[in-house]
């Protein structure tokens, strides 16, 4: 608990001024809007409503690992890390603050996409183990964005790293489209990668893939061993007091 009151403080002091300017959530939704519509087009509703899905875990990975990291070196960049360097918050409290800042940044697409969701007929029941998916995907995106912002200290640099790392996370592993799209000898690659699992977890939730028993709880390991994973990396790796 003390860990959280140390956290929100920091959250809410850096959400707010992003989410005075709409204009950012628009730019947000440009890649995933256009996913949704070229998959429609190419392969139906059906097709638009996996890119649909997809989009949530998008959003999730991506606050933590493109937004947060740029965030965090340009704290450094303007010196106001030294501030929270020099109070008695530690590593984590500073990580989870400034991720859950990212978090509500991109909180109204992920809620919009939910009720496009509901509105189109999925059961309000099935949205808590959905949010558990997305908070999992968030904390992992996160501490990893965090440790790498951490090492990457050159402003011009960070957006580049950042952006590719969303690449290789979002785009190219199965995460807008299904898995049974990746030829099977193949798929093994794609089940390393953990947002792999964090789609393949919201589309079993909403009912758009069939899948074998025990692919639930092992898609629920693989986040989870991430997630311990990137949080031990943040406690012990992350080199967040230095210049």
């Amino acid at each position: 608990m003390r860990v959280l009151r140390q956290a929100f403080p920091i959250a809410m002091m850096l959400a707010l001024p992003t989410l005075r300017h709409p204009l950012w959530h628009f730019t947000l939704s440009i890649i995933p809007a256009s996913y949704f519509l070229i998959f429609t087009l190419m392969g139906g509703p059906e097709l638009g409503r996996q890119a649909l899905l997809g989009a949530l875990v998008v959003f999730a990975v991506n606050a933590g690992i493109v937004s947060l990291p740029q965030l965090i070196v340009g704290l450094r960049y303007r010196r106001m890390q030294e501030m929270f360097v020099a109070s008695p918050i530690g590593p984590v409290p500073y990580a989870l603050g400034t991720a859950i800042s990212r978090l509500l940044y991109v909180l109204p697409l992920i809620v919009l996409v939910l009720a496009l969701l509901v509105l189109t007929g999925l059961p309000v029941g099935k949205l808590p183990p959905i949010l558990a998916v997305l908070s999992v995907t968030w904390l992992i995106g996160s501490m990893l964005g965090f440790t790498v912002a951490t090492y990457v200290r050159n402003p011009m640099h960070i957006s580049a790293v950042s952006n590719l790392l969303g690449l290789l996370l979002t785009l190219i592993p199965p995460v807008y489209y299904p898995l049974s799209l990746v030829p099977k000898s193949v798929q093994w690659l794609a089940l390393l990668v953990p947002t792999t699992h964090a789609a393949q977890l919201v589309r079993i939730y909403v009912g758009a893939v069939r899948v074998k028993a025990g692919s639930l709880a092992l898609s629920w390991a693989v986040l989870g061993a991430y997630a311990a994973l990137f949080l031990l990396l943040v406690a012990t790796r992350a080199r967040w007091d230095e210049p």
